[in-house]
């Protein structure tokens, strides 16, 4: 587990380093007001998985969406503080 600021980075696989420094790239291209809204952030075979503390508005969304594109990836999951959790394509 690694740790940028308060968000909690979640390893699963001990060969998968270039996943983590993936995230963490994105996680540094989205301003620090978004990254506090964050718990966790998992990428799990090209799936980003954005576990929220707090609700996100829809430029928070918007602008992991299109980090997560930069890394030519685009397929994310969202769950929300109430325990929803939805699947989105990045640029849809």
């Amino acid at each position: 587990m690694l740790r940028r600021g308060l968000v909690r980075l979640e390893q699963h696989d001990g060969k998968e380093f270039s996943s983590i420094q993936r995230v963490l790239r994105v996680l540094s291209a989205i301003d620090r007001e978004t990254v506090g809204k964050i718990e966790t952030a998992h990428d799990h075979k090209g799936c980003l998985s954005i576990c929220w503390k707090q609700e996100p508005n829809e430029n928070d969304m918007r602008s992991l969406e299109h980090a997560w594109k930069e890394e030519n990836e685009i397929l994310l999951e969202y769950v929300f503080p109430n325990g929803n959790a939805v699947e989105v394509q990045a640029g849809s």
